[in-house]
Formats: structure tokens, C-alpha cells, sequence
């Protein structure tokens, strides 16, 4: 009988049960060159003889493979003699092109979690929880989805990498105002100012690359350490000015004790604008996480960070951040919900100021390939000094409210390649006119994971 990391689990699949159970039945085929190796194949496998099973489904792949009860038979008698690789390849294809079967999309969990692909694999588990299966079933994804939490708790290497493409159009590409004058105090008196072109809301069209690589190596069963590097190019079509690169660092050590996990770490961001460096922000960071039950978790994390703006050096200051919150994930839907607080260190500069924010965010699984998603950030800031030199602000303490929505869809055409699009609201309100704002974003692309 097939072995799994730590556990057998086949022992926990009633074979009787699956096959028998109208929700999960494999396809029916009638090919007369299939037929007759059926009853065969059935027959061993119920005596729970795989390796014969499966020596004689591969005497025959190339006169029978593509027929689903087949690649049924031959999938599990390959999956039930540990080679879930080969396994793995067979429920891919039957899952592809039967995705209302269940058992398939069942037997394609068990593959990619013996293979210690427990992303894949609680998707999965997760995808024929939402079908309403028997309470049996249910009762082993559930202890599947039991091991996968504590399998989470061990650390393991892995590695991927992301890239994509998108393009659309960008309401507001400079964050500037839409309005045409604003009044200031000028020797004393109100005056009105006529604001140029540069000075208030810019349009166009972009593209935008974007590229992850996320890699993680255990140093012991319960250690190791992880490095993400990205990196991200948006360019407007109207002109060069507000183009956008950012590259990230991001590396830390963590320390998994119990159902507590510990990380410190180290990130670096680099940012320019058309082609000039624009801001450098090393930082700091300690994170906890807090895993209470396989569906939800809690985390904290505090940062330090140093700006330094080349730009502008009154936006160059020393900041703290803390961010508490949770995430849930359910069989169709996963949720994060948390709160931050940040505060600058710059004693010199008017721009030095107090955060709080509120950050949610969900995700819908409308089908197999298909999902829907939603963001939303709140940000209450409040500026720590009078800007006395500046005739714009007419004497007051600047204050600003931001509101951030994204609403969005992906649709999956292949196992690494993925369709997406979303719109994004963005609005800024502030008691000084010139740094009032709205913003809309339309944006559509694909992205390949590896």
C-alpha cells in the first residue's frame, strides 16, 4: 500500500465507498477496444492487487489511453502503488476534461499531496468539499485537510515564480487634482491661483510587467529561511514622466514552535521614476503567526523602515509600522481582515506624519478555473507639522483620508497560465484642495506560475 509523508492516508480512502458513490463514479465509456480489460482491471483493483493492476494497464496505454475508464483504472492502480507522479499526470488530464467528476478531482488532491504539493492539494480537497459530497468523503478531506495544517508547521523547501503582463488605462497617472484653481493666502489675502497643466490630472494609457521568485530552504524540521525578489515596470503611453520601476527584496529566518511561527527579516525597495531613482527604503521586520485551526490564523508584524527620498528631502524619515490581523479560508471562499498603525520619525520635515488604516480583502472561487476578488484599504493620516513655507496649505495642518477599492476576476486556461482583469477606485480627500484626488484604474492581463 502507497506511503505518504508521515502517514499512510490511503488507509483513510474507503475504495468501496468512492466507487461505489454516484456522486464520485467514473465516466462510462462503451470503446470496443476498452472493453474487454475492465472487468480486469476491476477486478484486481478490488482485490487490491495495484501492481498488477497497473502492469497490465501499461501493457495497453497506447491501444487505450484516452479513455476515461482506463485512465480511471490506470491512474489509481499507479496511484495505489506510490507512483503518483504518473498518477498525477492521469487525474490532470481526467480532471481537465471531466471537471464535474469529483472522484477525479479527488484521486488529483491525493496525488498532489503525497507529491507535497499542499497548495494544489487542499484546492483541491477544497473544490470537492463545495460539491456536497458523502459524510464519509467529507470525513477524510477533512483529515487530509487536518494533516496539511500540520505538515504547514514543518518547514519545507519550495520554490516559483510568477510573471505577467498587463496593460489599460490610468484616469490619473501624476495623482494630481482635477480642479483648475484653488484659493491661498498670499500677504495676507485670499487669493485665487490658476493651476498649469502639469499641476492637475493626467491621463493615459500603460502597460505594466510585473516578476516574482519566491524561494524557501529548511534548515531543520523546524527552521529555515526564505528569499523573495520582485520586480515591476509600468509604462504610460503619453509620456515618459510618471513611468514606474520598483524592484524588492525580501529575505528572513523563521522558527516554527508548535502551532507559532516566528520570522525575522530583511527587505530592501528601490524605486524610479522615468529612469531616475526616486526613493530607497531599506528595512526591518519581526512577524508571529498563530495557526488556531486549519481554516484560520492570526498574525502581527512590526517594521522599521528608512526613507530616503532623491527627490524630495522633506519625505525622508525613519518609520514604524505595526499590522495585526487574520485570514480564513473555506471551502469556495478566503478572507483577510487587519488594521496598521505608522508613525514617521522626522523631526525637520512637514511631511512627517501619523497612520491608521484598515486593510480587508476576499476571494470566491465561482468555478474550477474561475475566481473573484475584492480589496479594500483605508488609510486616516495626519501630518505632525504646519508647513509654514508652503503657500498652498494657507497655514493648516494637512490631514487625508485615502480610500483604495479593487474589484477583479481570473479564469484559469492552463495549469500555469491564467487570464485576469480588474478595476481599481482610488480617492483622496485632504483639507487642502491641491492634494484632493481621484483615481481609476482599468487594467486587464495574463500571468504564468512555475
Amino acid at each position: 500500500m502507497a506511503k505518504g509523508p508521515g502517514i499512510c492516508f490511503v488507509c483513510l480512502l474507503s475504495l468501496t465507498t468512492l466507487i461505489s458513490s454516484p456522486v464520485l463514479q467514473a465516466q462510462t465509456n462503451d470503446n470496443p477496444a476498452v472493453l474487454p480489460l475492465m472487468p480486469q482491471l476491476q477486478q484486481l483493483i478490488e482485490q487490491q492487487r495495484y501492481q498488477q493492476a497497473l502492469q497490465l494497464a501499461q501493457q495497453h496505454l497506447d491501444q487505450a489511453e484516452g479513455d476515461p475508464d482506463f485512465d480511471f483504472y490506470y491512474g489509481l492502480s499507479a496511484a495505489q502503488s506510490g507512483l503518483f507522479h504518473e498518477a498525477l499526470f492521469v487525474f490532470e488530464r481526467l480532471s481537465n476534461h471531466y471537471p464535474d467528476v469529483v472522484r477525479y478531482r479527488l484521486e488529483l488532491a491525493r496525488c498532489y499531496y503525497f507529491l507535497s504539493q499542499l497548495d494544489n492539494a487542499e484546492r483541491e480537497f477544497r473544490l470537492v468539499l463545495s460539491s456536497q459530497p458523502p459524510a464519509s468523503v467529507r470525513t477524510t478531506i477533512d483529515a487530509f485537510l487536518d494533516r496539511i495544517a500540520e505538515q504547514r508547521l514543518t518547514y519545507r523547501s519550495h520554490w516559483n515564480t510568477s510573471l505577467s503582463y498587463g496593460a489599460g488605462y490610468d484616469s490619473n497617472i501624476n495623482s494630481s487634482t482635477d480642479l483648475n484653481e484653488i484659493d491661498i493666502l498670499l500677504a495676507g489675502a485670499e487669493r485665487k491661483v490658476r493651476l498649469n497643466k502639469d499641476q492637475t490630472a493626467s491621463g493615459s494609457g500603460f502597460y505594466k510587467l510585473n516578476a516574482s521568485t519566491l524561494y524557501r530552504r529548511p534548515i531543520s524540521k523546524r527552521s529555515g529561511f526564505d528569499l523573495r525578489l520582485s520586480g515591476q515596470r509600468k509604462a504610460n503611453a503619453r509620456n515618459d514622466d510618471y513611468d514606474l520601476n520598483a524592484i524588492y527584496a525580501d529575505g528572513g529566518m523563521q522558527l516554527i514552535r508548535g502551532r507559532h511561527q516566528w520570522r525575522l527579516g530583511a527587505a530592501y525597495q528601490h524605486y524610479w521614476l522615468d529612469d531616475k531613482t526616486l526613493q530607497l527604503t531599506p528595512a526591518l521586520n519581526l512577524s508571529w503567526k498563530y495557526l488556531t485551526r486549519a481554516d484560520l490564523q492570526f498574525s502581527s508584524k512590526l517594521e522599521i523602515r528608512e526613507q530616503d527620498n532623491k527627490l524630495n528631502d522633506d519625505l525622508d524619515a525613519t518609520q514604524a509600522e505595526i499590522n495585526s490581523g487574520f485570514e480564513y479560508a473555506s471551502a469556495v471562499f478566503a478572507g483577510q481582515a487587519g488594521i496598521m498603525l505608522a508613525s514617521d520619525s522626522a523631526p525637520n520635515s512637514p511631511l512627517a506624519k501619523n497612520s491608521l488604516g484598515i486593510n480587508l480583502s476576499g476571494q470566491y472561487l465561482l468555478s474550477q478555473h474561475a475566481s473573484a476578488y475584492a480589496l479594500g484599504q483605508w488609510r486616516q493620516m495626519m501630518f505632525q507639522h504646519s508647513d509654514h513655507d508652503n503657500v498652498l496649505v494657507n497655514g493648516k495642518k494637512r490631514r487625508e483620508t485615502l480610500l483604495q477599492a479593487v474589484l477583479g476576476a481570473s479564469r484559469q486556461l492552463t495549469n500555469e497560465l491564467s487570464l485576469y482583469g480588474q478595476l481599481t477606485y482610488m480617492t483622496n480627500q485632504s483639507n487642502i484642495d491641491i492634494y484632493q484626488y481621484d483615481r481609476n484604474l482599468i487594467e486587464c492581463g495574463l500571468t504564468l506560475v512555475f
